[in-house]
């Protein structure tokens, strides 16, 4: 019954069942369903509410109005006075509908999900995280009237969900997207739609996310000339970073570090964090002075850190890359370096960008940074 009551929210999320309907189906399940929280009751409200029609003879067969007197339901048929009224019982007009918090719990025991399920819009809802092929999904539940609309609403989906999902697995109902320049355009964004079990409803089948190879780790071998600059200048990282360019969602900028680990950084401390790069670029050991809270210079002069946040400012760059450095500390990677100077310690040959992206940048800083690099 949860499959057909899925079924049916696809039409409008917002769906509500007669207990009639759901009595027809099964006694049994309903009461069930009712007993371990999937149903909830809703109160009756006879100001708009309606009935289906059940006069016989009638070719229009629109809903019936809902009226309440002296404590009685009656349904009226609004377009023929002739028709008498039809007295309801409470069982009549009684409606629930589907607790999607309790079926979120479900999908979770069932798969061993984890996170906090919520709703992301009145049709998108997170069910939780899976762990698979070493990679990190998303489980998202979609109930959507037809594929234009899923669609629209998927394209803008890599916005409602964090940064650190390397996939996001979106379970439907019933819909299916056949078109395969749709299918393409949800695959660039690691979004893979895949439909309910008849049988087995509440068991998620995780292969459809996985059937797209993961990105492979970008292997970096040094020369022996840049094996003694690495040395001399006394680097920690040799984990490879590129900076894609891309933009998942307002001001949030994706890097990859290791080939596979995404890591978001806003325009504030992505422009830093280019800043490094540019120092980094330059030969040597790619150092760069904060400047001083009391009289300024160096990158607080620039414009990169406030003088009042320094070390609040270096913190949230380094914290989106404390999952991604694979055991790496962040304070060895973007490094304190001689006094009161920063750097990213690491070979330039381990930084890969793509310029023309950037220079399409809508940010001007960056797009300033990105002129400058070579």
């Amino acid at each position: 019954m949860i499959t057909w009551m899925l079924n049916q929210m696809e039409k409008s999320p917002y769906y509500s069942f007669y207990q009639a309907e759901l009595l027809a189906r099964s006694k049994s399940l309903f009461k069930k369903l009712k007993d371990t929280g999937f149903l909830l009751y809703i109160q009756p409200n006879e100001n708009g509410m309606s009935y289906h029609c059940n006069v016989r003879k009638c070719l229009e067969c629109c809903p019936m109005q809902v009226h309440k007197e002296n404590g009685k339901y009656f349904a009226r048929c609004p377009k023929d006075d002739r028709v008498a009224p039809q007295p309801l019982t409470a069982e009549d007009i009684a409606r629930y509908k589907l607790n999607l918090n309790v079926v979120a719990e479900k999908f979770r025991e069932t798969n061993l999900l984890t996170g906090r399920p919520s709703g992301l819009d009145q049709h998108l809802f997170y069910l939780g995280e899976a762990q698979a092929g070493g990679l990190a999904l998303a489980i998202i539940l979609g109930l959507f009237s037809s594929p234009r609309k899923a669609m629209k609403s998927l394209l803008t989906l890599p916005n409602m969900v964090s940064g650190r999902y390397d996939r996001i697995l979106v379970i439907f109902p019933s819909l299916e997207i056949a078109d395969q320049t749709d299918l393409v355009r949800l695959e660039k964004l690691n979004i893979f739609p895949v439909n309910l079990d008849k049988k087995n409803p509440f068991t998620i089948d995780l292969s459809t996310a996985l059937k797209k190879p993961p990105e492979k780790p970008v292997e970096v071998t040094l020369t022996p000339e840049e094996e003694k600059e690495f040395a001399r200048h006394q680097f920690k990282s040799r984990i490879t970073i590129e900076i894609t360019g891309d933009i998942e969602k307002q001001a949030t900028n994706i890097l990859r570090v290791d080939g596979v680990k995404k890591v978001p950084l806003g325009d504030t401390p992505f422009a830093l964090f280019l800043r490094l790069v540019l120092e980094l670029r330059k030969g040597g050991d790619g150092c760069v002075y904060k400047g001083d809270s009391t009289h300024g210079g160096g990158l607080i002069d620039e414009g990169f850190l406030k003088p009042d946040s320094v070390d609040q400012d270096i913190r949230r760059l380094r914290e989106p890359f404390i999952t991604a450095l694979k055991g790496l500390p962040p304070t060895k990677f973007i490094e304190v370096f001689k006094q009161k100077h920063i750097r990213l310690s690491t070979h330039p040959v381990y930084i890969f960008y793509d310029k023309n992206r950037l220079l399409l940048h809508e940010n001007h800083k960056i797009k300033q940074l990105a002129k400058k690099l070579p």
